[in-house]
């Protein structure tokens, strides 16, 4: 129970560093690309992100902690949002309909692993995917 519940902070740190690489200013970027040895910053936040959904969908909804997951999927749902909010620096690399299905399954878990009354973010998120 405790190595899946690792593997996805490990991810979910991975997800947020690779994100925050994404959006350098492209000048820093391409300079420290080689020496941080970063690929494509966006492929590897999605990369991760659907790694920790996996996860939470095969190990967290059903242990007995999955409450412990709950943060995790709301992070990686919340940062799949931002990529959609951000589509102009993902255009070509993901797919949009990949972006909403991801949001969408992240959404669905979170909402399995709390109490209805507990998902106001979930949503305020699922209405912004609407509109």
């Amino acid at each position: 129970m405790q190595r899946p519940f690792l593997e996805t902070q490990f991810q979910c740190l991975m997800m947020k560093v690779s994100w925050s690489i994404a959006h350098l200013d492209p000048l820093m970027l391409a300079k420290f690309q080689s020496i941080w040895d970063v690929g494509d910053a966006n492929a590897e936040t999605l990369k991760a992100a659907e790694r920790v959904l996996q996860i939470i969908e095969e190990t967290g909804v059903g242990s007995d902690s999955y409450r412990f997951y709950h943060w995790e999927a709301i992070r990686v749902t919340m940062t799949l949002s931002q990529m959609l909010l951000r589509h102009d620096t993902v255009e070509g690399r993901v797919s949009m309909d990949n972006l909403v299905r991801l949001c969408r399954q992240g959404l669905d878990l979170c909402r399995k692993m709390v109490p209805a009354i507990l998902t106001r973010v979930e949503d305020a998120l699922e209405q912004a995917l609407d509109e």
